[in-house]
């Protein structure tokens, strides 16, 4: 469940919500006049993937790269 406080209480104690919301992880809807105005949500921040690796085993390896699978004329002389 989301909090909700009013315009003016939002602004009155802006910094102690904002840091609520960062340490609780839950989001705050400000309202106007009883109705949403806008949802203050957590920042969630991503690790980055590792460069390093990321395509491994993605990969396949076929037996000869330049077969065709055909048997070939030239190949029974």
């Amino acid at each position: 469940m989301t909090n909700s406080y009013g315009v003016a209480d939002f602004k009155a104690h802006c910094l102690k919500i904002l840091e609520e919301v960062a340490t609780q992880g839950q989001a705050v809807e400000v309202c106007k006049r009883g109705k949403p105005l806008v949802r203050v949500l957590p920042a969630v921040v991503a690790e980055p993937a590792p460069a390093y690796g990321f395509l491994q085993g993605t990969a396949c390896y076929a037996d000869d790269l330049l077969s065709t699978g055909e048997s070939w004329q030239a190949d029974h002389e």
